[in-house]
């Protein structure tokens, strides 16, 4: 074979592979601009910015200090030294100190005068152009973060790169911020779901250690992937590379040539538009796969991951008391036996109901229905009401007293309905419905008052979605069982749903964050998820301590 008969079979076999790497890849990978567009202009400054977002990216990572006087100013290292005309800590220099350097001229005449933007002012400038921020938090504290962040309402459109030991710090301040975790190639399979119950929504850092079945792997269990390119891989083989991996960003010194890359490659090119509802998320027992279900343990652990909904099961003791229980008997989840209905609350109240789970939950107690929905309220989240056995004028009486009616969907029999909708004027209703769905029972169920239809997603497909919705029912599907991994949530999010009920909220929030459909909310959509925490949340060893007032 000659030499040109020789180049041309290797080109062609390279777009041949080249082409099979990105078969059924995300259609947009994002880009995100390292110090806004540090290695083209100044870093960290407000002209760096403006590059990173005229070259194409969705991000740029922008590295936050404290000034002397509490100020949050832009700078990568922890003295102004090697990006301005100064010198000095930036930690006991004051922001009009700051603010009189030249933060330019070490790049090049033409970029003299250009200062140290603060924080505030680099959040303006990204919302005037419309790109998110890539917070590499340097110091500061988490209540400086989070207030400057609210006040400038740019929580949902900052990820936060910081010791995941802060994450659930961060995540009570502002519970819709996504929090990343830098350096993770490596991550053995023990360390993910850790990273995922200590807040982690984004995986990234350094190339290295990141391959194709790693990113698939931490993928499915619901994290975003942010791989860096910088470094030697900082070029177009290297970025088509990381591409071809499955990641969903890549942070870059050079948007410029990510952006001719990925444009080639068919990875730029937006989904059709269409209008992507908000999903809520309801936990299923609050979070019962991942600690004791129906205990506050369980409420605290779903609102963490970002439900809008507990789901809870009230039965009624023998001395008529309200407690949450799935069984009619408390011998599967407590150290005790026999049937709630022959139990006194007292007796209950003495059992174990964590230990089951593991050690790290010994001394969990059962939970009634007014503990419950107090912690509810207390925390800002919405009650799925599983109406097994109760009377529904106590239940209505607790929802009342804590003004918490219309943060309820009750789940039951329709022939109940009536009575809630008398003694708790506002209250939402659910039952299994697909069965009705196209049939004349339909018109029963909406004159029985019933707002959301429900049942598991194997009864459901795209058209009994919108058959309901045409019925005037929304649709709030069962994924527990089976259906709680990435694959399946795709699809039925593709049907239309409103909400969805999970065994993994941890799971299933971070997917539809992915997908798009936890993005912003429709005045049409409850927004439950933006209720303002009532009380301190904490977390120690495995155990979630609840502060209830």
């Amino acid at each position: 074979m000659d030499s040109a008969k020789h180049v041309t079979l290797v080109i062609s076999l390279f777009a041949m592979l080249t082409a099979s790497a990105f078969a059924g890849e995300p259609r947009f990978v994002e880009i995100t601009a390292h110090r806004g567009a540090g290695t083209l202009v100044p870093e960290n400054t407000l002209l760096a910015i403006e590059t990173g977002a005229k070259n194409g990216a969705q991000y740029v990572e922008l590295d936050v200090r404290t000034a002397g006087d509490g100020t949050l100013v832009l700078m990568h290292d922890d003295n102004v030294e090697r990006t301005t005309d100064g010198t000095g800590r930036i930690s006991e220099l004051t922001i009009d100190e700051i603010r009189a350097l030249d933060a330019g001229s070490w790049k090049g005449e033409q970029y003299a005068g250009l200062r140290v933007p603060t924080f505030a002012e680099a959040i303006e400038k990204c919302r005037e152009l419309d790109i998110g921020i890539y917070l590499d938090l340097k110091d500061g504290t988490p209540e400086a973060i989070s207030g400057i962040l609210k006040e400038h309402d740019f929580v949902r459109s900052t990820i936060l790169n910081a010791s995941p030991m802060l994450f659930r710090e961060y995540h009570r301040l502002i519970p819709e911020i996504r929090c990343l975790a830098a350096g993770m190639g490596v991550v053995s399979d023990a360390m993910l779901p850790i990273l995922r119950r200590q807040g982690c929504d984004v995986l990234g850092g350094d190339n290295r250690g990141w391959n194709a079945e790693n990113v698939a792997r931490a993928k499915e269990l619901g994290f975003e992937i942010v791989v860096n390119s910088l470094g030697d891989k900082d070029n177009a083989e290297g970025i088509e590379e990381i591409a071809s991996w499955g990641v969903d960003g890549i942070q870059t010194d050079r948007p410029d040539i990510a952006s001719e890359v990925l444009t080639r490659l068919g990875l730029r090119e937006r989904p059709q538009t269409r209008e992507l509802k908000y999903i809520e998320v309801a936990g299923h027992r609050g979070a019962g796969t991942l600690v004791p279900e129906n205990t506050i343990i369980a409420i605290t652990t779903g609102k963490l991951h970002g439900v809008e909904y507990c789901e809870l099961d009230v039965r009624t003791t023998s001395d008529e008391e309200l407690v949450l229980m799935h069984d009619q008997a408390v011998d599967r989840t407590t150290d005790g036996s026999g049937a709630v209905r022959s139990l006194t609350l007292e007796q209950i109240r003495a059992l174990d109901a964590g230990s089951w789970k593991g050690d790290a939950y010994v001394g969990t107690r059962v939970p009634t229905f007014e503990d419950a929905v107090r912690h509810c309220s207390e925390i800002g989240v919405g009650i799925y009401l599983d109406h097994k056995d109760a009377d529904v004028a106590k239940c209505a009486e607790i929802l009342k007293k804590y003004d918490w009616v219309e943060h309820t969907i009750v789940y039951s029999s329709p022939t109940s309905f009536q009575s809630f909708r008398r003694l708790a004027p506002g209250i939402r209703t659910m039952t299994a419905g697909f069965e009705a769905v196209g049939t004349p029972m339909m018109r029963m169920l909406e004159s029985m008052g019933t707002d959301y239809l429900d049942g598991s997603a194997d009864g459901w497909n795209a058209d009994k979605v919108r058959s309901a919705h045409e019925a005037g029912f929304k649709v709030f599907l069962d994924i527990q069982g089976g259906h709680d991994n990435p694959r399946d949530i795709e699809e039925i999010a593709g049907w239309g749903v409103d909400g969805v009920q999970t065994d993994r909220p941890d799971v299933t929030v971070q997917v539809l964050k992915r997908l798009g459909y936890r993005g912003e909310i429709s005045d049409d959509d409850t927004d439950f998820w933006m209720l303002e925490p009532r009380s301190r949340l904490c977390y120690t060893n495995l155990s979630y301590i609840c502060a209830i007032k």
